[in-house]
């Protein structure tokens, strides 16, 4: 709080309080940006390999240029109310998903086929399954594929052409649906 405001504060009765809720509000607001900050970095450390820390450093600032606060607290609590367990099983699924669209896309497959359209809605069922309705975590994540599919693909066991074909075909599937 600058001396300004406190000096206008001491003039007006009632806006010391508005003040101190607004100055309350924005450290706790940083309170939670640092606890995100505490649990990325304890998941981090809870790996072994050093060369994961780089990857997940940078994988965190990149996290960080695309999503709010609020939109990474929205993933982070979706994750947490999922359970370890359920995020495994969908890490699996991703990777069965990927695979199954790839196969997809060297086949040729239809995009409106019966094939296409069941992999695709469970490709959607997954990742709906860690957004929360208005909370544009769906559009951040998106615009982050689409500037970074290099840089993400690299963290993968897929090439970065693989999976800008997956999510076009994706995408192809979606449209053929309406």
């Amino acid at each position: 709080m600058s001396l300004e405001e406190i000096a206008a504060s001491l003039e007006a009765p009632g806006t010391m309080e508005a003040l101190l809720r607004a100055q309350l509000a924005a450290l706790s607001e940083r309170a939670a940006e640092l606890d995100a900050l505490r649990a990325q970095l304890t998941r981090l450390l809870a790996h072994d390999d050093p060369d994961d820390y780089v990857k997940a450093l940078e994988m965190m600032a990149m996290f960080d240029a695309y999503f709010t606060p609020e939109q990474r607290d929205s993933l982070t609590a979706r994750r947490e109310a999922l359970g370890p367990e359920a995020v495994e099983s969908a890490k699996r699924e991703f990777r069965t998903l990927v695979e199954t669209l790839l196969a997809c896309v060297r086949d040729d497959v239809a995009p409106d086929s019966a094939e296409a359209r069941d992999a695709v809605a469970r490709w959607d069922t997954l990742g709906a399954a860690f957004h929360t309705a208005g909370a544009g975590t769906e559009a951040a994540t998106r615009r982050m594929w689409d500037e970074n599919s290099e840089e993400i693909s690299a963290r993968m066991p897929w090439s970065a052409a693989d999976l800008r074909a997956v999510v076009s075909f994706a995408d192809t599937v979606r449209a053929a649906r309406r």
